[in-house]
């Protein structure tokens, strides 16, 4: 019976004209989706033998993958003032996999939007599994993701928004976990998640914008409230431009605040959580000339770490990872450092532990004017441990190319290498010192269709 209803929905979705769908009540149907693959060629992500950490090559420590990702969305209007979306995510498939079946396929396509959104007492409220967040924020985002794997998170919850000439406010309660047993100790348990922001767009016009919030995660690890985790993230930041955005700036502060009782020192109370992050960023964007256009930009980002774990408190920057939520970053440190889904075991996003980590990043972009949809991009950057005796962790250095054929189709190719410090040796070889760079190939390519995803990475 299961699966003759997921056939049957799939008949609906797929298979019945959209002016067929006022039979079921349904109307004011739109499509919209993509289709995403990402190649990867990649050596001495991994500890080996004889690989990466201790200078020599290994044959047997590479990879070489293709994925891709499937999204079809369905937006609908529900019933008189309300609308609502369902989007079927298909993501993992592996070229080489060879072909699937549909029992297989059954099983493999997730629901990763089902909400409902309506107007009421002038503010927009939208109830169900949704993605929410900024593209490149550094601790709140949900939805999919630019890593190797092309995975997608979603989270189930209530927004709240509501926007007026001088102010916006933003608000997110999410559950991300439930454990009505209380029985995971020390482990997932009961997850969940709020969020509110206040945006006061264009306070200088054309110059000064600003935002202040809070983020609140909890982790309920069983019945008893001895194991439980809570984290505050305080955050306050501007951005703008100047003369026409010939100069563009962006600077926020993040504050964490709260507690962990999971993991308790030798003394036996609980660990005060103290972090501290901060984010700067300038770029420089020349007026086209007769060569094309060029960009310049140089960002500044630093999570603390903490220099005596065996105290109770602990000073190093947490995002919502600490409460057990997942993709909760979108800023990604480099192609290897920071997309990589083998180096890390998962993307880490700015949470670095005790080591904490500085990150200086630097960027040139060039249009050029004989070919106009192309663009070449090339990034350095270097990673540094905010605490000085844990060492460093390396430095990167990626170079990009890209095609936009149109505003919804478009393609990348480049050439990554990082070169790991006496940090990331020890972290992926158990202390062992060694010089292999990791290297990376890649190819990306994105066909949007029916207005309502994001087009292609313009640049």
């Amino acid at each position: 019976m299961r699966k003759l209803m997921a056939a049957l929905a799939i008949v609906l979705v797929a298979g019945l004209p959209s002016s067929s769908w006022a039979i079921l009540g349904f109307d004011g149907i739109s499509y919209d989706g993509s289709l995403e693959v990402g190649a990867v060629k990649a050596s001495n992500e991994v500890d080996s033998k004889d690989g990466f950490g201790d200078g020599v090559n290994n044959d047997q420590d590479r990879r070489s993958d293709v994925d891709t990702r499937v999204r079809l969305g369905v937006n609908l209007q529900v019933t008189e003032g309300v609308d609502g979306r369902l989007e079927f995510v298909r993501t993992g498939q592996r070229y080489g996999d060879g072909a699937s079946s549909l029992s297989t396929e059954e099983s493999s396509i997730l629901i990763q939007n089902a909400y409902v959104n309506w107007l009421m007492w002038n503010w927009n409220w939208r109830l169900g599994r949704q993605y929410t967040g900024r593209a490149n924020d550094l601790v709140w985002n949900f939805g999919p993701r630019s890593d190797d794997n092309l995975s997608v998170d979603a989270v189930d919850g209530l927004a709240l928004s509501r926007s007026w000439d001088r102010i916006a406010i933003n608000a997110f309660l999410a559950k991300i976990d439930d454990n009505n047993s209380q029985s995971q100790a020390n482990d997932q348990g009961e997850i969940s998640a709020k969020m509110i922001e206040l945006a006061f767009p264009n306070i200088v016009p054309a110059l000064l914008n600003a935002r202040v919030g809070a983020i609140w995660g909890s982790n309920s690890r069983s019945g008893a409230t001895s194991d439980s985790t809570k984290l505050t993230i305080y955050r306050a930041g501007v951005d703008g431009g100047i003369n026409e955005n010939f100069i563009t700036y962006r600077a926020e502060y993040l504050m964490n605040d709260g507690s962990d009782k999971s993991t308790v020192p030798a003394g036996g109370q609980e660990v005060d959580l103290e972090g501290s992050a901060y984010d700067i960023g300038v770029g420089l964007n020349i007026p086209e000339n007769g060569a094309g256009q060029f960009a310049l930009g140089v960002n500044y980002l630093v999570a603390s770490g903490d220099d005596n774990g065996a105290d109770d408190k602990d000073e190093s920057f947490n995002d919502l990872s600490r409460v057990g939520a997942n993709g909760v970053s979108d800023r990604y440190l480099g192609e290897i450092f920071g997309r990589s889904n083998v180096l890390f075991g998962t993307p880490q996003g700015i949470d670095f532990g005790a080591p904490g980590i500085n990150v200086i990043h630097a960027n040139a972009l060039f249009k050029p004017a004989f070919a106009p949809k192309t663009w070449a991009r090339l990034d350095w950057y270097d990673f540094t441990a905010d605490e000085d005796a844990a060492g460093d962790w390396g430095s990167e250095i990626d170079l990009t190319f890209g095609y936009r054929h149109s505003d919804t189709v478009g393609f990348e190719v480049g050439y990554a290498q990082l070169s790991p410090d006496r940090l990331l040796e020890a972290n992926l070889n158990d202390g062992t010192v060694g010089s292999d760079d990791v290297t990376k190939a890649f190819a990306r390519m994105k066909v949007a269709f029916g207005g309502g995803m994001q087009a292609i990475d313009a640049r």
